[in-house]
Parts: C-alpha cells; sequence; structure tokens
C-alpha cells in the first residue's frame, strides 16, 4: 500500500466557502483522492486553517508549517508521497509576504523533507508541489480583513510561475491548483467542485508517479 500525505491549509482542511464550516468527508480533496485511488493507497488529511510554508504570524504561532512537518513526518511515516499545496496565508496580513517567498517557503519545506528522509536512514518520499488556487479580486468582509486586496489577487497570479520554478530546480512533480480549482463565496477557499477536480487531477498525478 502507498501512503500520500496531504499537507497544506484551509483549502485542504476542506473550507467551505460559503459557510466557514468544513465540507464533509465526501467532498474534501483528500477524501475523495483516496476514493479514486482506492485500497492500494491510503491518503492522510494534513489541513491545519491559516498554515503559512514556513513564516511566523503576528495572528496565530502555531501555524508555521515548518514547525509542524518534523512531527507531522515522524507521526505518518512509512510515507511514500507528499502532496504539498500552502502558500496562500503567506499573502495574508499576518505574514504579508509575496508570491515570490511563498514559493521560497515550499522550497524550504521540500528541503526539510528530504533532510529529514537522510537523517531517519528512510527512502525520501516523492513530492508533488502545488501552486495554491487564485484569490480573487473582491473578498467578502470577513476574508477582507485577513488579505489586503488587490494584493493578494495580484500575487496570487504569480503562484504559478515561482512554483513551477521551484519544482524544476528541485526535481519535483507539478501541479497548478488554479487549472482545477477556482475560490468560492469568500474569495479564497475553493467550491465543492473544485475540490472534485483538484482530487481528479491529483489522482491522474499520482498514477503516473507509482507506474513503474
Amino acid at each position: 500500500m502507498k501512503r500520500l500525505l496531504c499537507y497544506g491549509d484551509s483549502i485542504t482542511w476542506g473550507c467551505n466557502p460559503e459557510t466557514g464550516k468544513r465540507f464533509d468527508a465526501q467532498t474534501r480533496y483528500p477524501r475523495v483522492l483516496g476514493t479514486l485511488l482506492g485500497t492500494a493507497y491510503d491518503v492522510i488529511e494534513e489541513g491545519c486553517c491559516g498554515r503559512t510554508t514556513v513564516y511566523d504570524t503576528d495572528v496565530d504561532h502555531y501555524v508555521n508549517g515548518r514547525a509542524y512537518l518534523y512531527p507531522c513526518l515522524e507521526s505518518h511515516q512509512p510515507l511514500d508521497l507528499i502532496v504539498l499545496m500552502l502558500g496562500s496565508n503567506d499573502l495574508a496580513n499576518g505574514a504579508k509576504k509575496n508570491a515570490y517567498y511563498a514559493a521560497a517557503g515550499a522550497q524550504r519545506l521540500i528541503w526539510l523533507i528530504r533532510h529529514w528522509a537522510l537523517d531517519r536512514h528512510v527512502d525520501c518520499p516523492k513530492i508533488l508541489l502545488i501552486s495554491p488556487p487564485l484569490i480573487r479580486a473582491q473578498l467578502l468582509p470577513d476574508m477582507d480583513q485577513v488579505f489586503d486586496c488587490p494584493y493578494a489577487h495580484e500575487q496570487s497570479l504569480l503562484f504559478r510561475k515561482y512554483y513551477s520554478a521551484v519544482a524544476e530546480q528541485c526535481g519535483c512533480s507539478f501541479l497548478a491548483a488554479e487549472d482545477y480549482a477556482e475560490a468560492g463565496a469568500d474569495g479564497v477557499h475553493i467550491t465543492k467542485e473544485s475540490h472534485l477536480r483538484l482530487a481528479q487531477a491529483i489522482a491522474e498525478k499520482t498514477k503516473e508517479l507509482f507506474a513503474d
């Protein structure tokens, strides 16, 4: 059995853009991914609302993706594939980075994953890097307090450029979430239909990675 870890933020957690609550298990893309891949794969959800790549925020101190990465890897090993989709919250007011720094943070996580594997003398899992979906130019009031628009929207348009470059440099597989997923009512979190399309794209890429 192949073990997959989906490491992400509130999109991976499954935040409903209309209600702010969590989508049910039949909707969230990691669970849909598990269904699509079947019993030969074990898909693990690790989504945390507000999680950044590697940056501290002035809002919550537990959302730094770097700080939780090693405990997460230790908890869920052995792992065959890590699906990494973080960076939206790097643009939020709490961290206030740009798309370039978000991609650099993702690159740092890739290095940390590989260092962990070397340190533990285990096979390094494959890594599928996904650039986050686009943030809309118009946000609902709750999200407008979290993100500075149009800054966040303009920076999200650069996600694909910088993340694809990181994936190429690090020798990782790559997908752009914007090709399959779009933000819903709140302007940040993706729709129910988007979860399905994203899961289908990841499933196809996963099968390619393990075809041999």
